[in-house]
Order: structure tokens, then sequence, then C-alpha cells
């Protein structure tokens, strides 16, 4: 029987050679959906948007992505629009509001 040095099971190496995967394959993928989303903003840009169409899945997923950063957009600028409004209170304002 080989000796163990109580380092971690194989199953433990595995788990997280599958997790190191994982990170990397997120990492590749917001990659290469920031180049699709550069090149086909681009495209649109120089009125070639009929690119994009010509390539089903690449279309439906741009249609997707647009709406899915206008909504991330939307969220982005209402945060900012109330952060803004609550600067402007004071400490006692905030607390007569139950804002904390």
């Amino acid at each position: 029987m080989p000796c163990s040095d109580g380092g971690p099971t194989r199953e433990q190496v595995e788990n997280q050679n599958l997790r190191l995967n994982v990170g990397d394959l997120k990492i590749q993928n917001d990659m290469l959906a920031n180049l699709i989303c550069r090149l086909c903003t681009v495209l649109e840009d120089k009125g070639q948007g009929r690119v994009i169409k010509e390539a089903p899945l690449v279309g439906d997923w741009w249609e997707a992505h647009k709406k899915f950063d206008a909504e991330r957009k939307r969220i982005e600028d209402e945060t900012k629009v109330k952060e803004n409004a609550l600067s402007k209170l004071s400490a006692a304002e905030k607390s007569a509001l139950g804002i904390n």
C-alpha cells in the first residue's frame, strides 16, 4: 500500500480542477462575448447590420445581448439617480425616511 502524506484525495483534486476549468471557461466566454459585441457594434455603426442577420445564431445572440445590455444600463442609470438623490440628503433626513 502506498504511503499517504494526508494530502488531497483524487476526488478533491479532480473537483478542484473542474472548478478551475469552469472559472477559465467563464473568463473565456466573457472575453468572446465582449469581442463579438464590439464586432457587432462596429458592423451596425458602419451600416452593415445585415451581415449579422445573415448568420442566424449570431443575429439571435446579438438581439438578446442588446436587450440584456439595455436592461443592465437602465438599472445602472437608475442606481446612479438614486445614489445622487441620497447623497443630497443629510443624515437626519435619511433617518427620518428610514434610510440608513
